[in-house]
């Protein structure tokens, strides 16, 4: 069973999943899977879903920002983007017959990697449909004003501030940024449809801040 966080960036995803760790629950932990368990379980993934991930790939490297931006910026970009969809699906095959896991840097999370882009709700229904499935999902909403006082902070470990790819380019950060506060308005349409609200799971957990839902039955 996969739980799922999604969310912008700095609304609380990564701190909840740290709690959840120190109290025991079974969590994905990007440390524990080396290099080679990546390739092979993406590889895996790729000969179980050849046409779905062939669509995914094609639809990520077929929705880019228009920036004039040079060649090394590009293909840091390029980079990011196709290793991030890579990890996901690996990840999944990783995950998907654990019988209980929570994670971030999901299926959700990834549309917003794949879609740079203003998207639609019938092109990113699509694209869920070629994603990995999650059973939960805990939907992290946060505040606007708190969130870009965030983004102004340095990045403790890499180059630029905790903006999403501003260590590549600001001008590239603040537009992937405007993309993804509109495409999410339309994806947590689709997760009103898509799932239900769930109150009493998770609720020993005490979660306070995430929307829990559960996927209906025929999604």
């Amino acid at each position: 069973m996969i739980i799922e966080f999604f969310g912008l960036s700095n609304t609380g995803k990564s701190v909840l999943k740290k709690n959840l760790e120190k109290k025991g629950y079974p969590t994905y932990n990007i440390e524990k899977s080396n290099l080679f368990a990546k390739f092979f379980f993406f590889f895996k993934h790729f000969l179980l879903h050849p046409i779905k991930t062939k669509y995914l790939f094609y639809k990520l490297n077929t929705n880019n920002i228009k920036l004039r931006l040079g060649v090394k910026k590009r293909f840091q970009i390029f980079k990011m983007r196709n290793s991030y969809l890579a990890f996901v699906l690996a990840k999944y095959e990783q995950m998907k017959n654990k019988k209980q896991i929570f994670t971030d840097e999901f299926s959700y999370q990834s549309l917003f990697m794949i879609l740079q882009k203003k998207s639609n709700e019938k092109e990113i229904k699509k694209i869920l449909n070629a994603l990995p499935k999650s059973d939960f999902l805990f939907l992290f909403n946060g505040n606007k004003e708190l969130r870009y006082r965030a983004y102004a902070k340095p990045h403790p470990k890499r180059k630029g501030t905790l903006l999403p790819g501003s260590g590549i380019d600001t001008k590239y950060a603040e537009s992937w940024m405007n993309l993804m506060e509109y495409n999410i308005e339309i994806i947590k349409k689709i997760i009103e449809k898509d799932f239900i609200s769930d109150k009493q799971t998770f609720g020993k957990l005490k979660l306070g801040y995430p929307k829990v839902y559960k996927r209906k039955k025929d999604n």
